[in-house]
């Protein structure tokens, strides 16, 4: 069901904007007015607002199966269905296999950079940081980095060995020879 946005609640959300110079001004009008879950319609993409820890956990835990996740939008339509547009069941297998690789060498590797700083094995210039410390000795730099390898290493191994991944190289390789049985392949120097 589409609600229709009065013209004046509209003007509201743009006085919040103004107001507060944060979206969240305009989203705490609209979820008032048209509810915690609803849609922004911009041209050519239509994202969806869920607004307040009770409605994402809703959406997100309680009722995650009535919710139809991947409507038409730019992203979907650049990546196509894959290890980051996925759904349901197959989501979860993803996310549990993602989330353990993530989560266990990004804090093993975090505990042996607190253990080689407090050894005095090396040392970081506060100078460097941002000041955020964890356990009172390894800088926010440190585990941010940590986790970021271990997210990009993840992704890209997941992505790797995904059975849509082998099936996208092989549309690939099927693609790169036909250009090179069409002559359209660059010529060797």
């Amino acid at each position: 069901m589409v609600k229709s946005v009065a013209p004046e609640i509209g003007r509201a959300a743009m006085r919040a904007l103004l107001k507060e110079r944060s979206p969240l001004g305009p989203l705490k009008v609209m979820a008032k007015h048209v509810g915690r879950f609803f849609q922004i319609p911009i041209p050519g993409f239509r994202p969806y607002v869920v607004f307040g820890p009770e409605a994402n956990r809703k959406v997100l835990v309680t009722e995650r199966d009535k919710v139809l996740w991947r409507n038409t939008d730019p992203v979907t339509d650049l990546l196509g269905r894959g290890v980051l547009i996925v759904d349901g069941d197959e989501h979860d297998h993803y996310r549990k296999l993602t989330t353990l690789s993530i989560l266990i060498p990004g804090t093993y590797l975090s505990l042996m950079d607190i253990i080689a700083l407090k050894a005095t094995t090396w040392s970081i210039s506060p100078s460097q940081t941002t000041g955020i410390l964890f356990f009172g000795i390894l800088p926010l730099e440190e585990v941010v980095f940590f986790f970021i390898t271990n997210v990009l290493i993840t992704f890209g191994m997941t992505l790797l060995l995904a059975n849509v991944s082998r099936e996208r190289f092989a549309e690939i390789k099927k693609q790169v020879r036909g250009w090179k049985e069409a002559g359209l392949h660059p010529q060797k120097r």
